[in-house]
Formats: C-alpha cells, sequence, structure tokens
C-alpha cells in the first residue's frame, strides 16, 4: 500500500520537474511548493530511503546482475585505458604527441587516430576503429541502463524491473518507461565481456608492435 502511493507521489514529483520553466520559478505542484512540502510526501520520501525493505524476494539477484554488468564495464574502461597508454608510447617513439582524455569519446576518437597517424600501429589501424565502434555502442546499451530510475518491480515469468529514462534536450525532457529482465542484465554483461576480449587482443598485438620497435631502436648503426 506504501509503494503504491509512494510511486503515485513520485509520479506526481516527475511531473512537478516537467512544469518547470526556468531556475527562477517556485517550484509547485498542488496545495504545496518546495519550501514548504507535504509532510506525507517527506514520510514517504523516508521511506523510500530504508533500501531494500519492501523488494520482492527476487530483487537480489537483479542487483547482482547489475552489480556483474557494471564490474564488467569497468574492465572495459581499464583495458582501453591500458591500450591507449601502450599506443601514445609507441607514438611518442615516433615523435608524435598526444593529450590524454577522461571522457569516453575523446577516448575513443583518440584510439582511432593513435592507430592512424602512426607508422607501426597504421596496419591495426581498421582493427581499432572497429573496436571503438564496438565500445561506443555498448557503451549506449550500459548508460541506457546505469543513467535510468528503479521505478519499481513486475512480477511475472519473467520477473521485470520498471526503469524510466529522462532525455534532456532544450527545451524538453522525453520520459521513457522500459523494463528490463534479469536475463538481459546478464547478456549485457556478456556483450561487455566479449568487448573487452577484443580489446585485450588488439593490446597484445600493440604491446608485440612496441616491442619489435624497442629491439630496433636498441640494434647498432650499420656501417658504410
Amino acid at each position: 500500500m506504501l509503494r503504491r502511493a509512494l510511486d503515485h507521489r513520485v509520479n506526481g514529483a516527475l511531473k512537478l520537474l516537467l512544469s518547470v520553466q526556468n531556475s527562477s520559478v517556485s517550484l509547485r505542484f498542488g496545495a504545496f511548493t518546495m519550501s514548504h512540502p507535504d509532510p506525507d510526501i517527506i514520510a514517504a520520501i523516508q521511506q523510500q530511503t530504508m533500501p531494500f525493505t519492501d523488494d520482492p524476494i527476487y530483487a537480489a539477484r537483479f542487483c547482482d546482475a547489475m552489480g556483474r554488468m557494471l564490474l564488467l564495464w569497468g574492465r572495459i574502461e581499464k583495458s582501453l585505458d591500458d591500450l591507449l597508454i601502450s599506443g601514445i608510447v609507441i607514438s611518442r617513439d615516433s615523435d608524435e604527441s598526444h593529450d590524454v582524455y577522461i571522457s569516453l569519446k575523446r577516448k575513443l576518437n583518440l584510439l582511432a587516430n593513435i592507430f592512424h597517424n602512426s607508422t607501426h600501429l597504421r596496419p591495426l589501424h581498421s582493427r581499432a576503429v572497429a573496436l571503438a565502434e564496438d565500445i561506443r555502442n555498448n557503451s549506449k546499451d550500459r548508460n541506457r541502463i546505469i543513467h535510468a530510475s528503479w521505478i519499481g518491480f513486475e512480477d511475472g515469468i519473467p520477473a521485470k524491473l520498471k526503469m524510466q529514462h529522462l532525455k534532456h534536450e532544450p527545451g524538453h525532457v522525453t520520459v521513457s518507461d522500459f523494463t528490463v529482465t534479469i536475463e538481459m542484465l546478464s547478456q549485457l554483461g556478456s556483450n561487455f565481456h566479449l568487448c573487452n576480449s577484443k580489446i585485450l587482443a588488439l593490446q597484445i598485438d600493440t604491446l608485440e608492435i612496441l616491442k619489435k620497435a624497442r629491439q630496433l631502436a636498441e640494434l647498432p648503426a650499420s656501417s658504410e
């Protein structure tokens, strides 16, 4: 009962958020403003801050699948950083320099540029471009899940997690509701694992090129 009431109030709060025209106006919903909130809403929010107490018994499996998915995505990020560092080192040996970025979009652009500009790495350029696209596509799936709100659960076979995603664009916000199953989250994790394997494979070949380049640099100059 409390959960149903809370869901109703959360949906109402969302309508409140979407009704905001600019940052200077009062936030209004029903008969209250944000400066004088309804005590019932405060009580509902406080209840919601008690994690997992009202979740169905199968909710822990969703948390487990979500955690595994996040772990596997973290491996992608770490492997990509290692690959970029290797590429930057090889480029430096060729008197090239590159800035290091934090955003994934810039990292992927840098990956393609390094493997295009470096004479040592150019034979692997097509693989680097395909890998960047694979990571980019997986990141869209990851972002849709990670940046969505958990709305509740839907009993059934299979059970489903109800989620809500907000897409912010100039002048408006798009709200989309969707559901995911444990199998869907597990499949995303498998996709991330496969993507990470591709990064590691390219890293192995990149390190082999680095090794050969260093060996050539250590050879004595031939006498004429």
